[in-house]
């Protein structure tokens, strides 16, 4: 999880980054997001393809970074700042998980 930030405080809600090589990882990026759009009162930003990000590059197992908020934006970081902010985001990860492993490994 990456919290994000842009110059432009217009800039706004989540996102979903995975390797753009990697089915499996696009997979788990769609379930991610699927979850994080029913849970976080934000505005879906979408997929995002990334080849630049070692992380992604270079790990062998399925991989995703969700990028939840914008601390640059008043609403996304007011959302951050709840006290359930982090048990939702944590949760969309449980949920993702037993999906993926449901669907694409059992």
């Amino acid at each position: 999880c990456h919290l994000n930030g842009n110059k432009d405080p217009r800039a706004n809600g989540f996102e979903v980054l995975y390797n753009e090589g990697s089915e499996d990882g696009q997979r788990l990026a769609l379930i991610m997001f699927d979850e994080l759009r029913r849970q976080i009162p934000l505005r879906p930003r979408g997929l995002v393809p990334r080849m630049d990000i070692a992380f992604l590059k270079h790990i062998k197992c399925p991989s995703v970074i969700i990028e939840p908020a914008f601390l640059t934006n008043k609403e996304d970081f007011k959302f951050m700042q709840r006290v359930d902010a982090k048990d939702i985001i944590s949760t969309c990860l449980f949920i993702t998980i037993l999906k993926y492993d449901k669907e694409y490994l059992s």
